[in-house]
């Protein structure tokens, strides 16, 4: 791949710019590089090294992903290998909130030690929870009380550390 003309970098450092509403400091900074330096990249008299395009691409491509691209080649990337999108062909997975997978896990680990159906420990738990909560209690706290007086104690002095 040829190495895009200083002209073709030069306005693609402009509307860089101007997409994200910077001026030659502005840039400068967020590339940590000089005023100067940014001026002679406008002006067509050097080009930024791949890594400073790849930088500004990164900046630019929340507001402009199409001009984003176009640094990034200027850069010898593409968006992909910078992290900012999906191969192609790649199907999309949503991941699922740890929130959930959390409260999952901690209704299987009473159902399991109960026997009893997740379904039925579920407001159980929601219920033993919203107390805690509302008496001001940390999650240590409460399980500590839950525990025999002498392995409270221990799980509490354990939890201050």
């Amino acid at each position: 791949m040829a190495r895009p003309d200083i002209p073709a970098v030069s306005l693609l450092i402009h509307q860089a710019s101007a997409v994200l509403g910077l001026s030659q400091t502005g840039l400068g900074q967020l590339v940590h590089a000089s005023r100067k330096t940014v001026g002679r990249w406008g002006a067509g008299r050097s080009t930024p090294i791949d890594s400073t395009l790849h930088d500004i691409a990164r900046a630019v491509h929340p507001k402009d992903p199409v001009l984003a691209s176009k640094i990034a080649v200027a850069g010898f990337a593409t968006l992909t290998e910078l992290g900012l999108a999906e191969p192609p062909g790649a199907i999309p997975v949503k991941p699922a909130p740890a929130a959930r997978w959390l409260g999952d896990a901690l209704v299987c680990a009473a159902a399991e030690a109960l026997d009893a159906s997740p379904r039925a420990i579920r407001p159980a738990l929601l219920a033993a929870f919203a107390r805690a909560k509302e008496l001001g209690f940390t999650v240590d706290e409460a399980m500590g009380s839950l525990l025999p007086e002498k392995e409270g104690r221990q799980a509490a002095k354990a939890a201050k550390k």
